[in-house]
């Protein structure tokens, strides 16, 4: 997280996780709670899902996200549910816990390498629409823009800003 100083936006989760991952570990939650309070939205964390990690972690690390997002509504945050997925088995399991007919953010940094991987998150958007009917999509790190069947607001990161 990166404080800006705009606190009339959103704050975002869409880095490595190593930058941001032990801030969540449990002792320090209610401590970054009180830094992301601030802003208008948040969105939830993106703990990354992999290709090549096991079920169990892939499992964990979405078990982190629902559970900073449950956290941070219940102490009143705006919380702007985020999805992510790994390989195709993953979209088992990678909806559950987030809400139908809702704003959702899906980050894009890691799918920008490769037709296959970029093919995979294409997928994965149409399916996030599929599963959850958002009410509108926010993309941050793209690795290109697709044209979808409802609004979407795309944000550009640094790196696809440098590299595009």
């Amino acid at each position: 997280m990166k404080n800006t100083g705009n606190k009339g936006g959103a704050v975002h989760f869409f880095i490595d996780d190593y930058r941001f991952a032990g801030m969540f570990m449990w002792g320090n939650l209610q401590q970054y709670t009180e830094k992301v309070a601030p802003y208008k939205m948040v969105i939830a964390p993106d703990f990354s899902v992999y290709l090549d990690q096991s079920r169990t972690l892939n499992l964990f690390q979405l078990y982190q996200n629902r559970f900073v997002t449950a956290y941070w509504q219940s102490v009143g945050l705006q919380v702007i549910p985020s999805v992510s997925w790994g390989n195709a088995d993953s979209f088992e399991y990678c909806f559950e816990g987030l809400p139908q007919h809702s704003v959702i953010a899906i980050g894009g940094l890691g799918n920008a390498h490769h037709p296959s991987m970029i093919k995979l998150w294409e997928y994965g958007v149409h399916q996030t629409i599929e599963h959850l009917n958002p009410t509108a999509l926010i993309i941050y790190g793209a690795p290109r823009q697709i044209d979808l069947p409802i609004e979407t607001h795309y944000f550009q990161s640094f790196i696809n800003s440098k590299f595009a």
